[in-house]
């Protein structure tokens, strides 16, 4: 959703006596595609143009009485598709007055686009059901232009992935088998993750990636602080459902901990990678700047922050935190802000030099965290306006150079990698519950689906019985992208990894629940391939057309959702076919029978397994699904 100027192209005249007239037809930026009302609700689905990320969308309409002055927003769907359309979907409900006529309302970039039918007086009519119901008004006035036109505006909103309130039920069960896994791997792994933290020989704060001894030799005993941060957003997850003070201590300590690295003199600042144990910085070789660890790590305090507040910590504790003696938050802002084009910076795997989607989504999700956190929270608003601006310049060039139109696929490193687990993983720890690259993004579905299909023949593996012991599906074994020569040790040949796994698991968790939040699923040239397509890389739908939205509560709609649980579910099974005894997991699991490989108890693996767990017990909190 790329955030640019737009030349208005015409000024609207007499709308309502205010605005003065020049008429043009808006059907290429807002088109009503459907609409139908049941005499209580008037629902219906927009198609827009993408013009820029902050926007807002509303149905306008007269009562049956012909007066004007009612109107409902519309809600994000899902898009931009490859041809940078958005779907948008409305349900508004119509007070005793009624509904005659309607018009969408578009309003972006100080313009507002309105699509009226074709044309003033025109306008959608609607037609009365032979029964009446009963009905309740949420309607609240607005103004009453009629004409398909733009008009000077200076407000806009900031689209946010929607929700609403869910009364269909479950629309299936979950796997029992993924779940009572689950439920005592995720109690095991817990304590493997909270050993990694501050364990002996370290100084408080320490998160290693991984165990110090290691049968391998291998040694992962350092602080990274990538890591480290996505590490701690998993304790900050705990932290915000108990308040347990043990978890607010280690933020505390790792607080610290920051605060003394951050104003190391090291090689690449802030940027710098890894730091040894005693919290000196690591000088030997190795690939850096990697400009992704400030922003997650800015990120996980900022929303520690808002958990500290909510469970009655003090404010000067968090302008501290902010800006203070102990500061952690903006110097890493800063450096993001200033450092978000370096194309020189390491990608996830420290191995490419350029500009990565994984890095770049969440530099922007910090970058508006931070504008939002330094508007509402500590008052710096000459900060938030920056931050503000340099998200909207992190979000331009992340539009334009991450999706390849050629090959309708995505694109992992700008002239470098295309399909890549960084692009699941990307989309776990950069989206910002707002829409841009949301995992219902047709481009994230479609190349997640062709990469795991590529897998098929990548590993020995993958040509085994895709089943488990007991005969139930399993996914491909996925690792971090086709040709990966490191096998843990060194390079010879890679093998796929627990966490990269786990990955599709939880995107497609979340994409389960972000449609049925939403209500609808629009289906496109790009998601269509993977809605239809068998296992293991399909979600195996059927009679699934497209250009057709399916809504909430139709068959397709639900074929849809219920297959791509039971497809995330799946890679769950996979990672517990490869786990070890006790639910320990490695870094990887071998590319030629599945014995788990690597360094034992990787850290970061840990934390997915919670991350994806947690993506599928939201489907039950929510009442999707019935455990």
């Amino acid at each position: 959703m790329k955030p640019t100027d737009v030349y208005i192209r015409a000024w609207l005249a007499a709308v309502a006596a205010v605005f003065a007239t020049s008429v043009v037809n808006a059907a290429n930026e807002v088109k009503v595609t459907s609409y139908a009302y049941d005499g209580a609700k008037l629902t219906g689905n927009i198609k827009l143009s993408n013009i820029a990320y902050q926007k807002s969308v509303a149905v306008n309409y007269a009562d049956l009485a012909q007066k004007w002055g009612y109107s409902c927003p519309a809600s994000y769907n899902n898009g931009p598709d490859s041809t940078n359309y958005e779907y948008w979907t409305f349900s508004c409900s119509i007070g005793s007055a009624g509904i005659s006529q309607f018009y969408v309302q578009y309003n972006v970039s100080g313009t507002s686009y309105y699509d009226n039918n074709g044309g003033y007086g025109v306008n959608y009519q609607v037609t009365q059901p032979s029964t009446s119901s009963s009905k309740s008004s949420s309607a609240t006035t607005t103004s009453t232009p009629t004409t398909t036109a733009t008009t000077k505006t200076t407000t806009t909103s900031t689209t946010s992935a929607p929700t609403s309130t869910y009364t269909g039920g479950p629309i299936a069960t979950l796997s029992s088998d993924i779940s009572s896994w689950l439920a005592a791997a995720s109690a095991a792994d817990r304590e493997f993750l909270l050993a990694n933290i501050h364990p002996a020989g370290t100084i408080p704060g320490i998160v290693v990636a991984a165990v110090k001894t290691q049968p391998s030799g291998q040694n992962y005993f350092y602080h990274w602080i990538r890591d480290a941060s996505l590490v701690m957003e998993v304790v900050r997850q705990w932290y915000s459902q108990s308040n347990n003070s043990t978890l607010s201590q280690l933020f505390f300590d790792h607080r610290d901990l920051t605060h003394k690295i951050q104003n190391i003199n090291a090689q690449t600042g802030l940027g710098e990678a890894k730091f040894n144990v005693d919290g000196t910085d690591y000088t030997g070789g190795w690939c850096r700047p990697q400009n992704d660890g400030p922003a997650f790590r800015a990120s996980v305090f900022m929303r520690f922050a808002n958990n500290f507040l909510a469970n009655g910590g003090s404010k000067a504790t968090v302008i501290d935190l902010w800006n203070g003696t102990n500061s952690v938050i903006k110097p890493d802002l800063e450096y993001v802000s200033s450092n978000f084009n370096d194309a020189n910076g390491c990608d996830l795997w420290e191995e490419q030099r350029g500009l990565h989607f994984f890095t770049m989504m969440g530099q922007r999700r910090a970058l508006l965290e931070g504008a939002t956190f330094a508007n509402t929270v500590v008052g710096d608003t000459g900060a938030g306006a920056y931050y503000k601006t340099q998200a909207a310049a992190v979000e331009s060039k992340i539009s334009s150079s991450f999706f390849s139109t050629s090959t309708n696929l995505m694109v992992t490193t700008i002239n470098g990698r295309q399909l890549d687990s960084a692009i699941p993983l990307g989309v776990i720890h950069g989206y910002n519950n707002d829409g841009f690259y949301s995992p219902t993004d047709d481009r994230v579905l479609a190349s997640m689906y062709q990469f795991a299909k590529g897998f098929s023949t990548e590993y020995a593996l993958n040509g085994l019985a895709l089943t488990d012991s007991a005969g139930l599906p399993i996914s491909y074994a996925i690792g971090r992208y086709y040709g990966d020569t490191y096998n843990g040790l060194g390079n010879s040949q890679g093998n796929p990894w627990f966490l990269c796994t786990l990955s599709f698991a939880e995107v497609y968790y979340r994409a389960a629940k972000q449609y049925i939040d939403s209500g609808s699923i629009a289906v496109t040239s790009l998601n269509q391939p993977f809605f239809v397509g068998a296992r293991p890389a399909g979600v195996g739908a059927s009679s699934v057309t497209v250009g057709t939205t399916y809504q909430r509560g139709s068959a397709q709609f639900n074929a849809i959702v219920a297959g791509l649980v039971d497809l995330a579910d799946t890679y769950v099974r996979r990672v517990k076919k490869h786990a070890k005894s006790g639910y320990h997991l490695n870094e990887q699991y071998s590319r030629a029978d599945g014995t788990p490989t690597g360094v034992d108890d990787l850290t970061w693996s840990y934390a997915s397994l919670t991350t994806a767990n947690n993506a599928r017990q939201a489907l039950v909190s929510a009442g999707y699904f019935s455990a």
